[in-house]
């Protein structure tokens, strides 16, 4: 039963309320309702007397004083119970009074847990039965590992929760890091690797939740190699022992204020009692939603997939070549939005069948209109296991199907982003100025190739993946890479081609990397260098076939100044064949449209 209740200015500006409690044995003050559940002291659903079933608590064992400084409790060696979940289930006026003859509970006394709770409820008896089952003793359910300063204990009536949850140990316990979580890997990143003038370093992050939220998990260097391995998203881990800081919004879009550090102490084993873990945490916004958003918010998202684009391969400003695919998402508000997938996601995506696609920490921007950008961050789930993916499932099979939806990915004229709609000819290109502006623009156009240089087409790149870096022959057999600052015994050809291509009104110089090179020469650079080192007459033939074909071209023009002199540069992005029917059913609706003017 419920004693009384005392608000408590907390130090983050929130109110606290500070319960004392009773099992009709002893009473212990020392409880402490989450904020989520403040609504049930401010609204006074909470009376003297009354009857409450604790559903899920946070048990804290508070030893040191110096540790918190009274944040919160003013209290050294005393245990608090954060209340997470409470239902009352009698009320004041319920009840005739208190129950039993209670007495301060005091630590580290051995006792039976009495159980007038549990016979009123039954029999409306404030006294036990005579022939009422003995009371189970208190046993404490020790972490993995163990945990310095905090015994975790569960009972009959839920006074100790069997774990501490996130929010909670965000909350209350930071400096020697005494504390465990039981959590879900919602998300694993790759790992990462940097150098700079201090050495080198290489880490990984991970998402957490449980029942209480959701937070951030890093590892460096030799946590790396302990844990990597060790973890496998989606599934349920004892966490001990790490650093609680600030997060980083910059790199987390987590709705925590903390994250958490893995170090030299830190101890993760897997947890086989997991059923009551949730799977992943998300707070999806409707695609219609997205239009009045900010840009740059980072959303959750959920969609159908409508339509799907091929992989393509684009060079970044730093000369680093990345995946990218283009996805449609429609959802049950008949809005389609863009989404840009990037890396191995955007590689391994499989739209066959119009999955549903769920996006957890997406970027929102105003590319093209409305358009959304997956993050290193970003998790991506296909037929995710959640009730918003069944429900847009049942939609789209019944209905969603036959509709067409309207797109907030529109073209916005010369200035206007990606996508392959915004076709030009070369003319229109130059006569409009595209690519004079702050942003490169983009656009697409059906071209034939005039002629390719093939002089310094080809380099020898650092065979490392992801670093297609020019590495400098060391004339002992052996190659350099100064990004990598390592020497390889081998290396691979990589394709850079300047090409003239041409339409019916006008000729453009474009710049071709590895992909769309490859496509076309028609052949692979490793075969071209071969070709190269050991035949001369047919490398030059291979240049010659490549003239004169046509393909679609999707380009990125944007003026660049280079040793004082302005010029316009023109990357081609992708290249592929020329469908000829959807060619000829473009041309029919332009046509159209002039008649009609």
């Amino acid at each position: 039963p419920f004693q009384n209740i005392r608000k408590i200015d907390g130090g983050n500006g929130l109110s606290r309320f500070r319960l004392m409690m009773s099992d009709g044995l002893h009473t212990m003050s020392s409880f402490m309702l989450s904020t989520q559940l403040n609504p049930m002291a401010e609204q006074n659903q909470l009376a003297s007397n009354c009857v409450c079933m604790l559903k899920r608590n946070a048990d804290l064992l508070l030893k040191k004083h110096d540790y918190y400084q009274s944040f919160v409790f003013d209290v050294v060696h005393r245990r608090v119970v954060v209340i997470l979940d409470m239902d009352v289930i009698k009320s004041a006026d319920q009840m005739a009074g208190k129950i039993g003859d209670p007495t301060p509970y005091v630590e580290g006394e051995n006792y039976q847990i009495y159980l007038a709770v549990s016979n009123f409820c039954a029999t409306g008896q404030s006294k036990p039965q005579q022939n009422a089952a003995p009371a189970p003793t208190v046993r404490p359910l020790q972490p993995p590992n163990g945990s310095d300063g905090m015994e975790i204990n569960k009972n009959v009536i839920s006074f100790y929760y069997r774990y501490l949850c996130l929010k909670t140990s965000n909350m209350y316990i930071n400096y020697k890091n005494i504390w465990t979580v039981r959590a879900r890997v919602t998300n694993k990143s790759a790992i990462r690797t940097w150098s700079n003038s201090r050495g080198d370093g290489k880490l990984f992050s991970m998402e957490l939740v449980d029942e209480s939220g959701e937070i951030r998990a890093t590892g460096f260097n030799n946590e790396v190699d302990k844990f990597y391995s060790l973890i496998e998203q989606g599934k349920v881990y004892y966490i001990s022992k790490g650093t609680l800081k600030i997060a980083n919004k910059q790199f987390s879009s987590l709705k925590n204020d903390y994250e958490m550090t893995l170090n030299g102490e830190t101890t993760i084993s897997p947890c086989e009692d997991c059923h009551d873990v949730p799977v992943v945490q998300c707070d999806f916004v409707s695609i219609a939603d997205l239009e009045s958003r900010e840009k740059d918010t980072i959303v959750d998202v959920i969609g159908v997939c409508k339509n799907t684009e091929d992989v393509m391969r684009i060079m970044t400003k730093n000369s680093r070549e990345v995946s990218k695919r283009n996805i449609q998402l429609m959802d049950m508000s008949g809005r389609i939005i863009q989404l840009t997938m990037w890396g191995s996601d955007a590689e391994t995506f499989d739209g066959s069948g119009q999955p549903i696609l769920a996006i957890k920490g997406a970027r929102l921007s105003d590319f093209g209109g409305r358009s959304l950008s997956t993050l290193y961050s970003s998790t991506v789930m296909i037929n995710p296991d959640i009730p918003e993916a069944y429900k847009l499932r049942g939609w789209y099979d019944k209905e969603g199907h036959a509709v067409d939806g309207q797109s907030m990915t529109e073209l916005r004229g010369p200035g206007g982003g990606g996508g392959n709609t915004n076709w030009k000819t070369l003319a229109e290109v130059k006569n409009e100025h595209l690519g004079h502006g702050d942003k490169a623009d983009y656009f697409s156009c059906i071209a034939t190739i005039v002629y390719i240089r093939k002089e310094n087409c080809l380099y020898q790149a650092c065979p490392s993946k992801d670093c297609n870096k020019k590495v400098v022959d060391q004339q002992n057999g052996m190659y350099r890479c100064e990004k990598c600052d390592k020497e390889f015994p081998d290396f691979k050809y990589r394709l850079m081609l300047s090409a003239n291509i041409a339409d019916f009104g006008d000729n453009q110089w474009v710049s071709c990397f590895q992909d769309s090179a490859e496509t076309l020469l028609g052949q692979n650079s490793g075969y071209l260098g071969q070709l190269k080192d050991s035949n001369e007459p047919a490398f030059d033939e291979v240049f010659q076939h490549a003239n004169f074909n046509t393909f679609v071209f999707r380009n990125r023009v944007k003026l660049e100044t280079y040793n004082d002199e302005s010029r316009i540069k023109v990357t081609v992005v992708d290249a592929k064949p020329v469908d000829h029917r959807e060619y000829s059913k473009r041309l029919i609706i332009n046509i159209r449209k002039l008649a009609a003017q």
